[in-house]
């Protein structure tokens, strides 16, 4: 009974130590993934003002003028605030126990984005027009697609 009891004694420093050092690597992992997501937040930012501007172009004489600058305007604004969120981070990335906190900051704004987006289909989906709908579709098709591929760094 004393040998089983020295064994176990012996083996519970190591599971534990074992223990902390998954919990750490699993901590050094999604902080790595937080940097990956905010590494390649350009192309998004690029891809937010030119959709942007192009959908605005192209309904320009199609919608409500003064609803459709407020959206380019919500749009063009919140890109403004991911830009500052994005250069604080690259300039001095957090430690790596506040990485979950960026990440999960730019999941909200990611989904603020999703929302601006997808309010194009509420606002100027006209269904007698079939162009309005595939322009629609495709512009949110096109983002969808890009978001995934730039943000599916950080689950």
């Amino acid at each position: 009974m004393k040998a089983a009891a020295r064994t176990s004694a012996r083996t519970l420093p190591a599971d534990t130590a074992s223990s902390y050092a998954d919990t750490a690597t699993a901590a050094a992992v999604k902080a790595e993934m937080v940097a990956v997501l905010f590494r390649q937040f350009k192309p998004i930012v690029f891809g937010n003002l030119a959709v942007a501007l192009i959908f605005t172009w192209m309904f320009w004489d199609r919608a409500e003028r003064g609803v459709l600058v407020g959206w380019m305007g919500a749009v063009f604004l919140l890109t403004f605030v991911r830009v500052l969120v994005m250069v604080r981070y690259l300039r001095q990335p957090p430690p790596t126990a506040q990485a979950l906190r960026w990440g999960w900051l730019s999941t909200a704004f990611s989904g603020l984005s999703g929302l601006l987006w997808g309010a194009i289909s509420l606002m100027f989906l006209m269904t007698d027009h079939l162009e309005h709908i595939v322009l629609i579709g495709f512009v949110l098709a096109g983002m969808t697609g890009g978001s995934v591929a730039t943000l599916s760094a950080f689950p």
